[in-house]
């Protein structure tokens, strides 16, 4: 059953608009990715050091971001901690690429993931899911393990066009447990979603710790000689499992020309040698993927690991037309002195096919940045039906709210994103009494 299209979202300026969405087919497009992974060793982070990271991507244009992260601090993960590194990331992401919305985001014992779109994308989204591998303790916990984010995106009607799944790892340590990863690899490639025929592109990043299996001094000739594709060649276990097809048989890695990513000492760019400096944190993918980019950024000394990304082109289906399946009423310029309703409908039943009584209308400011993180919200089955109104609509109020720019959004439980979203609206300052 078809939904009916409604009005998309485009970028002016750091507020978004509506513009409406030419129903004919366009072809085959590329989407801009980037991937980055970072295993932060237990190190606090801190906003100097997401912009240390990040600065080098302020300018580029992308479609979608996955960052996943290694060994953060359990006070982080249990928000214990005001400032986060993935709560640091994802406000440098407001600030300098403010057209980027988080719109996954989750975590495993100390390993977390999120991913951001470009808000022109957000009507695409049709659902995001996650799957979880747990290895370390023989899988009660999940220091060591996986986790898989799918996000699926719409195609015409109620059909899947197509998808994309991340998978963020941190693999067993240690040279001598080679083994051990491999059978991870194989227990974790459920995260990948390898059943599902919708995913067109497939993105596997994290630290994977396989070793150079060389002792720390034979490393040094290798390193001043500047023969570090001979060191990968011969000695790198990750890239001989491959060529044994026991692990990331049919995934691809593109050229490795950045030097080991592992491991340093923290504060400066000096390997501590008493372990064999190694390439334990990559990216591989597979699907209709090609690699613009694959480094390491250099000047972060925060971490014995250095952060590594992944720059892909992407080929995504056909956009469909818009359908988003809760619609929003129109809310008129209002005032700071008067609670907020909002009206909606559920279009084609959708309710009834798809709704849950954790599905919850949020509140935002207008620019959006953060799907998962509304200013305010209710549930959905908290608000009233009106009666009166043909088709019936759905009411609710939030309380009083400070002049400013602001949205409604609809977010489904079954689905994990949104599938209804308000045009912005005003709330203007009361004028002071003349008395």
């Amino acid at each position: 059953m078809a939904l009916q299209p409604i009005a998309a979202l485009a970028v002016d300026g750091p507020v978004l608009h509506e513009v409406v969405m030419n129903n004919a087919a366009q072809d085959e497009r590329k989407w801009k990715i980037l991937a980055l992974t970072f295993n932060v060793a237990m190190q606090s982070g801190s906003p100097e050091a997401a912009t240390q990271v990040l600065s080098r991507f302020a300018d580029q244009q992308l479609d979608m971001i996955a960052v996943g992260f290694q060994e953060v601090q359990h006070l982080e993960t249990f928000g214990a901690k005001m400032s986060t590194w993935a709560n640091d990331f994802m406000d440098w992401f407001a600030a300098n690429m403010p057209n980027m919305v988080v719109v996954a985001r989750t975590y495993q014992a100390t390993n977390q993931v999120f991913v951001l779109v470009d808000n022109t994308h957000l009507s695409e989204i049709r659902s995001v899911d996650y799957r979880y591998a747990r290895n370390t303790m023989r899988g009660i916990l999940g220091h060591k393990g996986s986790i898989g984010v799918r996000i699926l995106l719409k195609g015409h009607g109620e059909a899947i066009a197509g998808g994309f799944v991340f998978v963020v790892s941190h693999f067993v340590h240690d040279v001598l447990q080679n083994e051990r990863r491999i059978l991870q690899y194989r227990n974790d490639e459920t995260c990948s979603f390898p059943e599902d025929p919708f995913i067109w592109n497939r993105i596997w990043l994290g630290d994977l710790n396989f070793r150079n299996e060389i002792d720390p001094d034979g490393f040094e000739p290798f390193f001043k000689g500047k023969r570090l594709r001979e060191l990968l060649d011969q000695h790198d276990q990750l890239n001989a499992a491959r060529r044994r097809r026991l692990v990331f048989g049919d995934w691809s890695e593109a050229p490795i020309n950045f030097p080991p990513s592992y491991r340093y000492y923290v504060g400066n760019h000096n390997y501590d040698l008493k372990r064999t400096p190694s390439w334990t944190d990559r990216v591989l993918y597979k699907g209709k993927l090609t690699v613009d980019e694959y480094d390491m950024i250099h000047e972060v000394q925060t971490s014995d690991h250095r952060p590594v990304f992944c720059k892909l082109k992407a080929s995504v289906p056909p956009r469909a037309p818009v359908n988003w399946a809760v619609q929003f009423e129109k809310m008129p310029a209002w005032n700071d002195s008067v609670p907020v309703p909002v009206r909606f409908q559920y279009l084609k039943g959708w309710w009834s096919r798809f709704g849950s009584y954790w599905d919850w209308v949020g509140l935002y400011d207008a620019s959006l940045t953060n799907v998962l993180l509304p200013i305010q919200w209710k549930y959905a089955v908290n608000c009233i039906v009106d009666p009166a109104s043909k088709p019936l609509h759905s009411v609710c109020e939030f309380p009083v709210l400070p002049a400013g720019r602001y949205r409604f959004g609809y977010f489904s439980k079954k689905f994990q994103c949104l599938v209804g979203l308000s045009k912005g609206f005003i709330v203007a300052a009361s004028r002071p009494s003349s008395r």
